[in-house]
């Protein structure tokens, strides 16, 4: 995760305005504007929320990726970094090879 992208989750989490939580989506459905979901929780159990939005940070699969993903790798414009959950990336949080001619 980009720096700049850490310090801002932390400045969010620090307010409340934002909670990171480890589990895998069992259950998800539409209600209003927002969006009731239902996460196993890692340590065990469930817990049920009523959300505005919801990220998904589960990666981008480089076996199975989403149809954008696999378009942008298929098409050399990015690769999966080493543990394939990631863009493959410089230091300095950009595309680290160039495109074959």
């Amino acid at each position: 995760m980009a720096p700049e992208v850490y310090s801002r989750i932390e400045q969010l989490r620090s307010k409340g305005s934002i909670e990171v939580i480890a589990g895998r989506l069992r259950e998800s459905r539409r209600e209003g504007e927002g969006v009731t979901v239902r996460i196993g929780l890692r340590e065990g159990g469930d817990r049920t929320l009523h959300l505005d939005r919801v990220i998904n940070c589960t990666g981008i699969h480089e076996n199975h990726p989403r149809p954008l993903i696999a378009s942008l790798i298929e098409g050399g414009l990015a690769r999966a970094n080493e543990l394939g959950i990631g863009f493959r990336t410089d230091c300095a949080y950009r595309k680290s090879y160039l495109r074959p001619a």
